[in-house]
């Protein structure tokens, strides 16, 4: 998916794809405002493998790549043993379930969301990893998760067991993290 659009999904399952670069079930590449309201969606053993032709992989469930603003809200939903499945040292690898790289993120929302036994080899972000470089942007950013189960979700070799947010903060804002009666079970970061 490119381009400046609104993409909604509901009571929809991805189970067992496979990928090589971006998103082993779904990558969504935007240039716009662009906003993804997902509702009752399964990701469930999709898997991004190794690839020599490529630098990095992200996403082993959903990948997200926007070049301005970027809303996405997740409710009702389940990710689980998604993973980015790494065999080389060199490469980097980040998001077992979900990756996000935007310019500008303004709304990430995840409610009654469970997030678990998702895994990176050699990467950031057992669960999620999420990079927004908002070097021009002056605008506020924020992350919630309500009611939201995330557990025994894994990262080998680099770190962030459940998730790895990375920001460029000289020119943000604010950057807001909101969690509210969410479970944080087992998640952690070990070496090969």
């Amino acid at each position: 998916i490119k381009g400046e659009f609104h993409f909604n999904m509901s009571e929809v399952t991805f189970k067992q794809n496979k990928g090589q670069t971006q998103g082993g079930a779904v990558a969504i590449f935007g240039s716009g405002s662009t906003t993804v309201s997902w509702s009752s969606v399964k990701f469930q053993q999709n898997r991004l493998n190794d690839s020599e032709k490529y630098f990095y992989e992200a996403g082993g469930g959903a990948f997200f790549t926007n070049q301005s603003i970027i809303n996405l809200f997740i409710v009702n939903s389940i990710f689980e043993k998604n993973r980015v499945n790494a065999k080389h040292n060199n490469y980097y690898y980040k998001g077992g379930a979900i990756a996000f790289y935007s310019k500008e993120i303004q709304n990430i929302v995840l409610l009654n969301t469970t997030m678990e036994h998702n895994q990176a080899d050699r990467a950031n972000g057992g669960a999620i990893f999420l990079k927004s470089e908002m070097y021009y942007a002056k605008t506020s950013f924020t992350f919630q998760i309500i009611n939201c189960r995330m557990a025994y979700n894994r990262v080998t070799f680099q770190s962030g067991g459940f998730m790895w947010l990375e920001t460029n903060f000289p020119s943000v804002g604010n950057v807001e993290i909101i969690i509210v009666n969410s479970e944080f079970l087992f998640n952690n970061c070990t070496e090969f």
